[in-house]
């Protein structure tokens, strides 16, 4: 929405990449900036389908008795985790790069905005990859 809002006061040309400092170093159309939340609603589209498909991961269904119950929901949670936290970092980036087209605020996070991301995925992917393996040996000893 706020896209909308402001587009028709966008310059010609808005940031499409950043330097390790975070400062724009290329650019493109002003019309790139939908592409940001194409690419989340594809991804999103995507997380989706793979959180509604546990035997998509290559688990078997429910029903059998390789893979718990448990298990599908620890990694249809993880997945659904995954999806919100994508969904932030994209919105935050897009917005990011509206705000510094109109010169409405000057954040260069630089490498720290990837390495905050990577870090937030890292810790769900461990955390959720912990439980798993908890379900899975409780699954097979009981």
């Amino acid at each position: 929405m706020l896209l909308i809002i402001f587009f028709n006061r966008l310059p010609a040309e808005v940031p499409s990449h950043y330097n390790i400092l975070g400062e724009p170093d290329r650019y493109a159309n002003r019309w790139f900036v939908f592409f940001i939340p194409a690419l989340g609603i594809a991804l999103w589209s995507f997380l989706r389908y793979m959180e509604q498909k546990p035997q998509f991961m290559h688990l078997p269904k429910p029903d059998q008795r390789l893979a718990s119950e448990e298990q599908h929901m620890i990694l249809s949670r993880m997945t659904s985790l995954l999806k919100n936290e994508l969904l932030l970092f994209l919105t935050w980036l897009m917005l990011k790069n509206v705000l510094l087209a109109l010169d409405i605020t000057t954040i260069h996070l630089g490498i720290w905005e990837f390495v905050a991301f990577v870090v937030i995925l890292v810790v769900t992917f461990l955390i959720y990859y912990i439980q798993f393996k908890r379900a899975k040996s409780q699954s097979s000893s009981g």
